[in-house]
């Protein structure tokens, strides 16, 4: 729609509205029918007004068949674990280190559309469990971040006006991961709008727009529909980083038990904590002035010698996880598996004490590689910063 030139804003939410009144059998016929009616004219409005994509300046649309070409040329010397393969551009981050590249636009793309995705099957790989963490910066920031596993589909427009250097990089996203090579993410350039047919001259407005892109911490085929249905007035929530709530929270630890190994703050802001063989891995925060915390329960991708210790009698990265505030349980024991994906809000008002407490679920507690999130903090207390949700 953006690049046809139809406006976005409002749109979808408009959309989104009329399919709630067409389906709202409490309302009567003629109000339906009156609601409906009016969206539709809006709709036909909105299609009729011509909408310039990137102000009055003139662009020269580059399609996927010329894209790769103008990347290639704007790669820069340095970039390490990323070759060409396929009329794609191939990442490959070793066990140590990232697969990254670095683009030198100076001001002459206004947009770039990207789509990551995992390679197909190689030799050794559990391509079923396999996952990949990509980031795209622009001059230092972070526009765009997302996990790619097999049955993921992503596809992010970015407004690159004014950029100098794009960064792209991709990691494993686990610590200490023998099936590296599993996290092969290739790159398409489907489109890209230049002010120049060559992309190497300087834009009209190079240092005058800060590029934005919504960064995605979960899969949207499933955390986003649950993130809508739990949404409440943005006035109320108060939200920074992820990283940045870790840290609030670890700032806040007020006892802890180790299960097997040390616990540890993760690069995508995942605090690792795997229980020991015959007691839990537990750990306190203060969470006075908090009123609701919202937890990302994950299981960290397995190498391939976990994996290959997995059995159906015999499972491997498996937990159960229980929060206990102020010596209470607060809900019922969760059992969090590597398929795990969604989000645990829990309600704190007024508590003092929780307690995140981690055990193995089977008899075993090989490869059990629980890490825990903090998306969001909401109450008096809680760290100010930029609201994800908006």
């Amino acid at each position: 729609m953006h690049v046809a030139g139809l406006p976005l804003r409002g749109h979808i939410l408009a959309n989104y509205i009329a399919g709630r009144v067409a389906n709202d059998k409490a309302l009567p016929e003629a109000e339906r029918e009156r609601i409906l009616s009016e969206y539709a004219n809006i709709a036909a409005a909105n299609v009729a007004m011509a909408v310039p994509l990137v102000r009055s300046a003139r662009t020269i649309f580059v399609g996927h068949d010329k894209s790769l070409n103008v990347m290639q040329k704007l790669m820069q010397p340095g970039s390490s674990g990323v070759n060409l393969s396929y009329g794609n551009m191939r990442f490959v981050p070793t066990e140590t280190s990232s697969a990254h590249a670095t683009f030198q636009l100076d001001g002459a793309l206004a947009s770039l559309t990207l789509r990551p995705y995992l390679s197909g099957k190689a030799f050794g790989c559990h391509r079923d469990k396999a996952d990949a963490y990509v980031r795209v910066i622009a001059d230092g920031k972070d526009v765009y971040a997302a996990w790619l596993s097999p049955k993921t589909f992503r596809l992010v427009t970015l407004d690159v006006r004014g950029v100098d250097a794009l960064d792209v990089v991709v990691d494993n996203g686990v610590e200490a991961s023998g099936d590296s090579g599993c996290a092969r993410v290739m790159l398409k350039v489907p489109q890209m709008l230049c002010y120049d047919a060559s992309c190497v001259q300087p834009g009209p407005y190079r240092d005058q727009l800060a590029p934005s892109s919504r960064i995605l911490t979960n899969d949207p085929m499933r955390a986003d529909i649950e993130h809508l249905a739990s949404m409440r007035p943005l006035a109320k929530r108060r939200v920074s980083g992820k990283m940045s709530n870790l840290r609030w929270m670890l700032s806040r630890q007020v006892a802890k038990q180790q299960g097997y190994g040390s616990f540890k703050a993760q690069p995508d802001a995942q605090l690792f904590m795997h229980p020991g063989v015959d007691h839990a891995a537990w750990i306190d925060f203060d969470v006075s002035g908090l009123s609701r915390i919202e937890l990302t329960p994950r299981i960290n991708k397995l190498d391939h010698k976990c994996l290959s210790l997995d059995t159906p009698k015999q499972r491997v990265g498996i937990v159960d996880v229980r929060f206990i505030l102020d010596g209470k349980l607060l809900r019922k024991p969760i059992v969090v598996d590597r398929d795990f994906a969604s989000n645990v809000a829990l309600q704190v008002d007024g508590g003092h004490t929780l307690r995140i407490s981690v055990t193995k679920h089977g008899p075993v507690n090989w490869c059990d590689w629980f890490s825990v999130g903090f998306p969001e903090l909401d109450g008096p207390a809680a760290p100010t910063g930029v609201n994800a949700a908006h």
